[in-house]
C-alpha cells in the first residue's frame, strides 16, 4: 500500500508522481499540472459545508492548510489524526 501526503503531492507534483509510478511499476507519464480538468463532483453542503469543499483546482499548487476554517470545531480531531498519519509517511 502506497501512502501520499498530499502537502508533499502539491509541493512537488512531478517528484510525487513520479515515485507513484515507480511503485505501481508503471513508466512515468508526461503530466499537466497546469491544466487539471476535474470529473467528479461532490455537494458537500447536505453535510453542512460548502459546496466548494471537493472543487479541484486546475492547476496544482501548494496552498497552506485551511481546515480550521473548514472544519471549524473539529479542527482539532483533525490535527490529531493528521500527527497520526505523518508517523506512517
Amino acid at each position: 500500500m502506497g501512502i501520499v501526503d498530499f502537502d508533499v503531492l502539491t509541493a512537488e507534483p512531478k517528484q510525487t508522481l513520479s515515485n507513484i509510478c515507480q511503485f505501481l511499476e508503471i513508466d512515468d507519464y508526461a503530466f499537466d499540472f497546469d491544466n487539471v480538468e476535474q470529473l467528479t463532483t461532490e455537494d458537500d453542503r447536505a453535510f453542512g459545508f460548502s459546496s466548494e469543499l471537493h472543487s479541484i483546482r486546475q492547476k496544482i499548487e501548494h496552498i497552506p492548510y485551511q481546515h480550521q476554517i473548514v472544519l471549524k470545531d473539529m479542527a482539532s480531531e483533525y490535527e490529531h489524526l493528521s500527527k497520526f498519519w505523518k508517523r506512517y509517511l
